[in-house]
Order: C-alpha cells, then structure tokens, then sequence
C-alpha cells in the first residue's frame, strides 16, 4: 500500500481514483474502525516523508493531502456499503429464523387442532353412546315398570287368594281376595311382623302354616 502511494504523490498527474481505490480496499480487510484508518494515516505520512528534508515535505504537502482525503473518502464509502451489506444479511438471516420459526409454531398449531379434534370427536362418540345406553335403559326400565305394573294388577284381580312371603316371614303380597275374604286390608297386612297373629290367633295353627310355608310347594300359598 506504501508503494502504491509513494506512485500517486511522484506521478505527473494525480488521478483520485486510484487513492479512492486503496482507501477502498482496506475495508475488504475487514478493517472498518475509524481509528484504524487514522493510524494508517499516520503510517503512510511516516512512511512516504521518511528521509525527505522539509522542503521536500512541503512540496508534496498538496498531493499527500489530496491522497489521503481521497483515500479517507474510498474507505468511508466502502466501509458503509459493507456494514450495509452485512445489516442486510443479518436481517435477511432473522427474518429465515423467524419465518421457520412460523412455520414449526403453525405446524405445532394444526397439530394441536387435529389433536383437539381428535379428541373432541372421541368425546362426542362417547356422550353419544352414554346417550344411547341411558335411553335404552330407560326404555328397559320403563318396559320393566309396565310390566310389573301388569303383574301387578293381574295379582290384585285374581279371583283366588294369593299371597307371598319374603325371606323374614313378613307378607309382601296381598291381594284383593284375600282382603275380601279375610276381611283385613293389604295396609293392615304387607310388611305386618305381626300379621300372622292377625290372620292365625291359634298358635298351633299358625305354627303349622308357618312350618308350611318354608315348603317349596307351599311358600307363597296362603292356606
């Protein structure tokens, strides 16, 4: 670089944009700090006035100057056209980041809805089936109702007397005859401890009935 200034201050005529050239090329060094084009000022001012005698510096002073404000002003043009260049490509390297960055936060998203409405699908598969069961098992329990309904009334309007007992001897049926027959009503009689006592006041009688009822053939039969 010494040299090629020492060739711009000897020439006969002074061409700018060779000085603009070199000042150009010290950023591509990657040398953009302002001091650095100071000290190399002052190098290139040692180096090309090393030897000569005043008057010899004071001859090129003019030239000396025209070079290095030209080679101040290639430095200070390319030095901003490169931090430019390097800004662009920094945006440029964010906005990819931030562009993959959309692009895993939008798949992550449809995979969020495809799973929400996967499961949203499962939930309603699954109400809809509670559904179906609760409205089969109400048409169960209704149908269960009607026909125990129907027993029930067929029981109360035999022309015979029945009757049945449950596990602790208590009558839980009594039907119409038998309250007709005997004279005491089903309130008086169903779920009655003492109902036997009523209906048997012989205690050997109503042993013998009570032996009987225990028998398969005689369990809900009142004799």
């Amino acid at each position: 670089m010494t040299g090629q200034v020492v060739e711009l201050l000897t020439a006969e005529t002074f061409d700018p944009s060779q000085a603009r050239a070199i000042g150009a090329s010290l950023p591509c060094l990657h040398y953009l700090q302002p001091e650095f084009l100071g000290r190399t000022q002052e190098a290139l001012l040692v180096a090309v006035t090393e030897g000569l005698s005043p008057d010899q510096v004071a001859a090129f002073q003019p030239r000396l100057a025209a070079v290095l404000g030209e080679l101040s002003a290639g430095f200070l043009e390319r030095a901003c056209d490169t931090v430019l260049t390097e800004q662009e490509e920094v945006h440029r390297a964010l906005d990819d980041e931030r562009q993959q960055v959309e692009r895993e936060l939008d798949e992550h998203r449809h995979r969020l809805e495809e799973v929400v409405g996967e499961r949203t699908a499962d939930l309603v598969s699954a109400i809809e089936h509670l559904e179906q069961e609760i409205t089969v098992r109400r048409r169960v329990e209704g149908a269960l109702r009607s026909s125990e309904e129907r027993l029930r009334l067929v029981v109360q309007n035999m022309p015979v007397m029945l009757n049945a007992f449950d596990g602790h001897g208590n009558i839980i049926v009594w039907n119409r005859e038998c309250e007709r027959v005997t004279g005491y009503s089903a309130d008086e009689v169903v779920n009655n401890p003492g109902a036997l006592e009523l209906l048997y006041p012989n205690k050997d009688h109503r042993e013998r009935i009570l032996v009987r009822r225990i028998e398969p053939t005689d369990k809900s039969v009142l004799r």
